[in-house]
């Protein structure tokens, strides 16, 4: 328990002691037992980002094997879309503005389920340890810093294999 700064720590101390006897361990910071829940969080935070790296880089080589997975699926219907006009470009972009729409909805998705679900499991997983309400905290500047490396990852990881639609021609269609 943290008390305000203008609280008595030792009747707080004494009135608990008076209260539960020795079914509680009760420490002042003076007793030199003091857990400092800071350096837990922080060392949480480290671990939530360097998972999250992680997980970028995950979503970036699924990303880029699903679009060569869907090239080379839809090279007839690229092929088409080129002998219909499109250019190389065009369907390139259409294959990125997929991939976008993809990433910025699993995002919003994730936001929200972080907000929503990630305080109520962490209470309930941290509970057995003592901590009833896991210090939740969320940083909308961070937030707002990694959305567009979210995207970018998208967009590289979908811009690089859609340059084989270049090499897809109509003829190399018809031939096979």
């Amino acid at each position: 328990v943290k008390l305000t700064a203008d609280a008595d720590s030792e009747a707080f101390v004494a009135d608990m002691r008076g209260r539960f006897g020795d079914t509680f361990n009760i420490r002042t910071p003076d007793d030199g037992g003091e857990i400092n829940i800071s350096v837990i969080t922080g060392s949480i935070a480290l671990v939530a980002i360097l998972l999250s790296a992680l997980f970028l880089a995950i979503a970036g080589i699924i990303f880029f094997n699903l679009c060569l997975l869907t090239i080379y699926q839809e090279r007839n219907s690229f092929g088409i879309y080129k002998s219909l006009g499109m250019t190389s470009v065009q369907v390139r972009l259409s294959q990125v503005w997929q991939s976008l729409l993809l990433a910025v909805i699993g995002a919003v998705s994730g936001i929200i389920m972080a907000l929503l679900l990630a305080p109520v499991i962490l209470s309930a997983l941290t509970a057995g340890m003592g901590l009833a309400r896991f210090p939740y905290v969320t940083s909308s500047l961070l937030t707002a810093i990694v959305l567009p490396i979210c995207l970018f990852t998208a967009f590289v990881s979908t811009w690089i294999p859609s340059g084989r639609i270049t090499s897809i021609s109509l003829r190399q269609l018809i031939v096979e």
